[in-house]
Parts: structure tokens; C-alpha cells; sequence
């Protein structure tokens, strides 16, 4: 059995053991923490590092971006003078498709008007009512009223050359087919109109005149078309009693004699002869 001297001196080995045990414990619990933060730290740092490196590189692509966005807006005033320019252009040619559009409208429109007024000059031409002189003569030689309507009408047709003219109303400006009758009646017969001098241009035949159908020499024929003709029987021949209905009339190729039917009637007017 040991001595107390030596269980003593076994019992504080024991304690030293465990006190170095103790230290090493402690070390090994002080540095594990030490060890993954300075792992932590050196992750920490390369992300930094990273993070600079992808900031490096996007700094330089917004440098680049900069430089190009600087490059544009000089460009930019000569592309927006160059896009005045151009639009400028297609104005003016917007403008002159347009005006050539209306020109060939309205050429369209006026080739067609005279299409329609050359047909209608060709009915006219064929239509036309021969009038014997020597019969002109014999018919007109009592100088009725109706004689004297007759001979201011061929006086028109065949010395005056009053032209066709939907605005006018004089012999020096000319007439449409309506406005003439007005006119010839207030002034064909000198001295005693046969309607009121009152009534303006554009005053219509049939809106004065009554309505007949037993027409008698210089009353008024009026046509679908709106001609307003004076009817007449005149003679075929000097001495003959065979007499041709005619009117004469103002029309676009001037004042001249058509057959009756040579449009399609809407019936005859009355003139008020004394």
C-alpha cells in the first residue's frame, strides 16, 4: 500500500493531467471560432473583391454607354433636321398628290360635262327645224305680237350670236334656256312687255305662266330638261297651208329652231298676247 506521501503526490499528477487537459480543451474551444471567422472573413473578402471586379466591369460598360449616348445626342440635332426635311418633303408631295387628285377630279368632271354637252349637241344638230324664208316672210308680215316674238328670235339666232350662260341675263352676257323666255317676253315686242318687268333672272316660265293644252303660236313649250321653247306652225313652203310645229329656243349651241318632240315635253304655257 502506498505511503500518503505518494498518494499525494498521485493525486496532484492527476490534477495536473487534467488541468493541462483542461488548457488544451480550452485552446481547442477558443481557436474553432477563430478559425471559421477568419475562413468567413477570407469568403467575405473575395466576394468584395468579386463585387469590385463585376463593378470594374459595369462601370465600363456605362462608360461605353455614356460615350455612345453622348455620340447620339450629337447626332441627333442633324437627324432631326434631316426628319424636317423629310417630312417637309412628303408634305409637299402629299400636297401636290392632292391637288393633282382634284385636277384630275375636276378633269374627269368637265370631260364628262362636255361628253354629256357634245351628245346633247349632236341630238340638237339632228333635231333641228329648217325654216323657209319666203314662208318667214308671208307668216310675219301682219307684225303681230307673236310675229314680232318670232322675228326677235331669229334676229338672235341669226345676227347676234347670243352665247349659252347659265349666270347671265343680258344679250351681251347670255342666258340659260328659262332666263331667255323671261327676257324675250319683257322685251321682245317694243314698248309692251308681256310679262312684268319685275321679275328677276332665274324666275321660271312655268311658275307664271297657266298651263294649256291647245298651244297657239308663240306660247311657250317646257321640257323635262328644262328648256323653255317658244312654240310655233310655221310653213313648209311659201303659199302652202302645211305647217311644221317648231320651237326656237335658247340651248347650248346658242339660240335655234328644234323640232317639237325633240325632248321629252312636260306640256305648254300661255303667253298673254293682247
Amino acid at each position: 500500500m502506498d505511503s500518503p506521501q505518494q498518494q499525494l503526490e498521485s493525486l496532484s499528477q492527476k490534477i495536473e493531467e487534467r488541468e493541462r487537459l483542461s488548457r488544451r480543451r480550452a485552446w481547442l474551444i477558443t481557436l474553432i471560432p477563430i478559425i471559421f471567422a477568419g475562413l468567413f472573413l477570407t469568403y467575405t473578402i473575395w466576394q468584395i473583391a468579386q463585387a469590385e471586379l463585376k463593378l470594374a466591369q459595369k462601370t465600363s460598360e456605362l462608360a461605353s454607354v455614356d460615350n455612345e449616348i453622348i455620340f447620339l445626342r450629337t447626332q441627333l440635332p442633324e437627324a432631326q433636321t434631316t426628319l424636317g426635311a423629310v417630312q417637309q418633303l412628303t408634305d409637299e408631295l402629299q400636297s401636290d398628290l392632292s391637288l393633282a387628285q382634284a385636277g384630275l377630279a375636276t378633269a374627269s368632271a368637265e370631260l364628262t360635262e362636255k361628253q354629256k354637252e357634245l351628245i346633247g349637241a349632236g341630238d340638237l344638230i339632228r333635231s333641228a327645224c329648217s325654216i323657209n324664208a319666203e314662208a318667214l316672210k308671208e307668216y310675219s308680215s301682219n307684225y303681230t305680237p307673236q310675229a314680232q316674238v318670232l322675228l326677235y328670235l331669229l334676229e338672235t339666232q341669226f345676227y347676234k350670236d347670243i352665247p349659252w350662260n347659265p349666270g347671265g341675263f343680258s344679250e351681251t352676257d347670255g342666258f340659260n334656256s328659262p332666263d331667255f323666255s323671261i327676257f324675250v317676253l319683257q322685251n321682245a315686242v317694243s314698248g309692251y312687255p308681256l310679262i312684268s318687268l319685275d321679275y328677276p333672272p332665274g324666275t321660271l316660265p312655268w311658275n307664271i305662266l297657266k298651263v294649256t293644252t291647245a298651244p297657239q303660236n308663240g306660247d311657250i313649250a317646257y321640257y323635262q330638261s328644262g328648256y323653255s321653247m317658244f312654240y310655233f306652225e310655221l310653213p313648209v313652203s311659201y303659199g302652202s297651208s302645211e305647217t311644221t310645229p317648231c320651237v326656237i329656243g335658247m340651248t347650248p349651241l346658242g339660240v335655234i329652231a328644234q323640232k317639237l318632240g325633240f325632248a321629252q315635253e312636260l306640256g305648254f304655257l300661255k303667253v298673254p298676247y293682247p
